[in-house]
């Protein structure tokens, strides 16, 4: 039996051993040796023969090869499920559309610190989200992004007068003056809450007493607000 152990000790290659394994396995079994010491033998090559595969399974699952499946749900603010969104994730990679929602596909050996963010919007409703989740064990984790509108937009512009002045200090405010504030010397102004690309609604009073109603966007730049006449 100490002959053959040695053998074995000197194949470098794991699935080599395998197939030493086996073969080492079937000349006990022909040459009919003890019981015990068959049982014994064939034991140890079974080990021996199983190590390698074992092994190369257990790198394969933790050098990459390994895929997790993330599933996502995007649900709008009365938590009904949205189909339109745009989904993205921290680590890249495509979302592909599933029943029920999107997948991002993320090799396990780009799983890092394990925490990955996923982000989503349907831009039509100005809503958007974001959720995280951490990859651990399971190869098929999910989780749901629950949308809200989006605050995050300033809308901004100049005021001139109608010969291209700019005007100081001209009052700039949303309906119900929910939101107001002063033009600055070169006539520039800013609000913000806002839901980006929408259109917003801005009444301009100068101190000569001229109003003027217009639509801006917020999130876009370069908007300008001119009065046609000046007292």
């Amino acid at each position: 039996m100490e002959p053959i152990l040695k053998e074995a000790a000197q194949v470098s290659s794991g699935w080599s051993l395998a197939a030493f394994a086996m073969a080492m396995l079937f000349f006990l079994l022909n040459r009919r040796v003890k019981f015990r010491v068959a049982v014994v033998g064939a034991i140890v090559i079974a080990f021996l023969g199983a190590l390698p595969i074992l092994a190369d399974a257990f790198i394969k699952l933790h050098s990459g090869d390994s895929i997790y499946r993330l599933r996502v749900t995007v649900v709008d603010p009365s938590d009904n499920p949205v189909d339109n969104a745009k989904v993205t994730n921290d680590r890249g990679g495509e979302a592909k559309a599933v029943a029920g929602g999107w997948q991002f596909d993320i090799p396990a050996s780009t799983r890092g610190d394990g925490k990955v963010t996923v982000y989503a919007q349907d831009p039509g409703a100005f809503w958007k989200g974001k959720a995280s989740v951490v990859l651990g064990d399971d190869l098929n984790p999910a989780t749901t992004v629950r949308l809200a509108e989006d605050q995050s937009a300033s809308v901004s512009g100049q005021v001139f007068d109608s010969k291209g002045r700019a005007l100081a200090n001209v009052s700039v405010s949303t309906p119900q003056g929910k939101a107001s504030t002063l033009t600055d010397a070169q006539g520039k102004f800013t609000l913000r809450g806002f839901p980006a690309g929408s259109p917003v609604r801005l009444h301009f009073e100068t101190n000569a007493g001229l109003n003027l109603d217009q639509d801006l966007f917020a999130g876009a730049s370069n908007q300008s607000v001119r009065f046609s006449k000046v007292r």
